[in-house]
């Protein structure tokens, strides 16, 4: 166990009882959002103005034929008789609707930025660092072909009559995720005219076009990272105005003694080198009370949530005996202690965040009844290593295997709950938990060529889900 000295202070762990609410208004504002007409960054999309196909003719005469309304399956029509209203829809170029649907009624993640600088010990999807932007490979999407995307959603909906990305039956994903394997700090895009957008704004736009809430997921980032900072302040403003509440499903904080920066600790302190074991504790301390106190201004928002977590103490290695419980809670305490000191500092000389003493004591409390919930990491992606006789590698191709078979036998009672997940270049892929299965299926992204880091989390080629069975299987996800 790694000993760090703290002086303790007094903190309010009343064992309450408080279940999360979230507030699920996927269709709420479906009707307000057919009439949007879809902006950003001074650009407009509109769909192609050329001379339209009888395919595309005949599609609409169908839609004509039949009732729609805003909960309206997509799946429930003749998609044979639908195929061509999507022409003039550039994102959509090379795809019939069939494949469209099977994207778009199970997307729930939507990638903007690739990999990550943490390199937490465990990842449930095994991110690693960045690859470099060039001219053959990428980390980071396009604003462009995110912005395009959005608008074509946006115009197919309005062709439609409905929205095809709502959840209407029992499983289907009721958020909208713009990170995978990134933290949410790192998710933003800059446009042709060198403006950024972060996650926040992301988030709007694609709002907007789907009326699916996003979620936000951050394990912080270093104090001294100016431009990080300011990207977080402006977010948590986002956050902060209720009549953005509508477009945030969750917001999540991570701490657990996974970080790089414990990892580097625990290193330190096997070698005999305390000082150093201590200094990196110290780090990781203050990395955390940074964000808890940028955070503040939200700190009664009913969406917003620590997610504290450890190791289980079954069938762990002896290596892993360093991630557990006890470690857990003098990272806690030490959180706290310098939390407080940075409440002390503004009420003294800023009065950002605290007006009086009893903010601060109010905040710590708070703070803390979120902190009282430790989860235990689960066995899978990186963390598997450190279960004895456990092979994540065995779930991952079980899950694969059941998502063709799927397709293959029109049966999906074997299945687990399915989500859709867009790479940075387009791929499309299925995923259930932890299975990452490649699709054929891939949209008109302008980096559509380019190389991201590998998605599917090791499994092999031979489970990619080809065109041919999508298109021949009745399966409807």
């Amino acid at each position: 166990m790694l000993s760090v000295n703290f002086n303790p202070i007094i903190l309010y762990n009343k064992n309450l009882n408080r279940t999360k609410k979230v507030n699920n208004t996927q269709n709420q504002q479906q009707d307000k959002l057919n009439n949007v007409y879809y902006y950003t960054s001074g650009i407009t999309f509109k769909s192609s103005q050329t001379k339209k196909s009888d395919k595309f003719y005949n599609a609409k005469k169908y839609l004509n034929t039949v009732n729609i309304s805003k909960d309206t399956n997509i799946y429930n029509l003749n998609l044979e008789k639908l195929d061509g209203i999507q022409e003039g829809l550039k994102t959509f170029e090379g795809l019939n609707i069939k494949e469209i649907a099977l994207i778009l009624k199970n997307i729930e993640v939507i990638t903007v930025k690739r990999g990550c600088n943490n390199h937490c010990a465990h990842c449930l999807f095994e991110s690693d660092t960045p690859l470099k932007n060039t001219k053959y490979q990428a980390s980071k999407a396009s604003f462009e072909d995110f912005s395009q995307l959005i608008s074509d959603i946006k115009q197919l909906n309005n062709r439609l009559g409905f929205n095809i990305v709502a959840p209407n039956k029992k499983y289907d994903n009721e958020d909208i995720i713009l990170f995978f394997d990134s933290d949410s700090i790192d998710c933003y895009l800059t446009d042709a005219n060198g403006k950024e957008y972060n996650c926040a704004e992301l988030n709007h736009i694609q709002y907007m076009a789907t009326g699916k809430p996003g979620t936000f997921d951050t394990h912080g980032w270093e104090p001294d990272d100016k431009k990080s900072q300011k990207r977080a302040e402006k977010i948590i403003k986002y956050f902060k105005d209720d009549k953005n509440a509508n477009e945030i499903y969750q917001i999540n904080i991570s701490v657990n003694p996974f970080h790089q920066k414990m990892q580097e600790a625990i290193e330190a302190q096997k070698l005999g080198n305390p000082q150093k074991a201590l200094q990196k504790v110290n780090e990781y301390a203050e990395r955390m009370a940074n964000v808890l106190f940028t955070f503040s201004p939200i700190i009664d928002k009913t969406k917003l949530s620590v997610r504290v977590a450890n190791m289980n103490d079954k069938g762990i290695s002896e290596e892993a005996q360093n991630f557990g419980i006890e470690n857990q809670v003098v990272i806690n305490k030490l959180i706290m202690e310098k939390l407080v000191k940075l409440y002390v500092n503004d009420l003294q000389y800023n009065k950002k965040y605290v007006n009086t003493k009893e903010d601060i004591i109010d905040n710590i409390k708070k703070w803390d009844f979120m902190f009282s919930k430790i989860y235990g990491a689960t066995p899978k992606g990186r963390m598997s290593r450190f279960y004895e006789g456990f092979d994540d590698s065995k779930r991952k191709i079980n899950d694969a295997e059941n998502i063709q078979e799927a397709f293959l036998n029109n049966d999906d009672s074997k299945l687990k709950r399915i989500s859709g997940l867009l790479d940075i270049n387009g791929k499309f892929y299925l995923f259930s938990d932890p299975a990452i299965c490649p699709t054929e299926l891939q949209l008109n992204y302008s980096n559509k060529y380019k190389k991201t880091k590998d998605i599917s989390l090791g499994l092999p080629k031979q489970y990619t889900l080809s065109r041919e069975i999508i298109n021949s299987s009745k399966i409807t996800l």
